[in-house]
């Protein structure tokens, strides 16, 4: 019994320690997602249209893409900080974003571009946030940018650290439910509050 606990403790700890790996991944996926196709518009209408027209489709081509359960969405910033698309914030758009602050009280936005323009394009940014649902609490949040140079844009995405550790807690839960061991024995894990997780 001890050996198979060992093992169940194991996993936990060794999924747990994934989360900003994984997070790092899905974004910076996402966002070569987005720029492929930015760039598929651009090379497709940049003969027929002006930057214009074709910034306008675009944005529109990107706004509604949602993911991680809805959480997820792009931004674009040019190199000025002018928000260029905020799905989340239209409002933004068309205003400066260099002189936003986080938490705790970095200049996220300027930091991110100068760590884009230093990385041969494109880099992860790590800031903090307290969040709607949650302002007693500073959350970490990790952002992937990418240069579109024809435009002069910054596309990127971002997310909070603590909702992919949420994701990933719930896919251990689901694992650990369905493990069988010998004699018909299972497993059972629960939070120090005693609330029961599995079992």
């Amino acid at each position: 019994i001890k050996d198979e606990v060992e093992q169940i403790v194991d996993y936990i700890r060794y999924a747990g320690k994934q989360t900003e790996k994984r997070l790092k991944k899905d974004i910076r996926s996402r966002v070569l997602e987005a720029y492929e196709i930015t760039n598929n518009i651009y090379q497709n209408n940049k003969s027929s249209k002006n930057k214009q027209e074709i910034s306008e489709r675009i944005k529109e081509a990107l706004r509604p893409i949602r993911y991680n359960k809805g959480r997820g969405y792009y931004f674009i910033l040019n190199s000025q900080g002018v928000n260029q698309l905020m799905p989340i914030s239209p409002e933004l758009e068309q205003t400066s974003l260099l002189h936003n602050q986080d938490s705790q009280g970095n200049y996220f936005i300027k930091e991110m571009l100068e760590e884009v323009v230093s990385k041969n394009g494109e880099a992860f940014h790590k800031y903090h946030f307290k969040k709607p649902a949650s302002p007693e609490k500073d959350s970490p949040k990790i952002s992937f940018v990418k240069y579109f140079a024809p435009f002069d844009w910054y596309i990127g995405t971002g997310e909070y650290l603590d909702d992919v550790k949420e994701d990933i807690q719930q896919e251990v839960i689901a694992r650990l439910d369905k493990i069988k061991l010998k004699n018909e024995r299972y497993v059972f894990t629960g939070q120090w509050d005693g609330m029961i997780m599995t079992g």
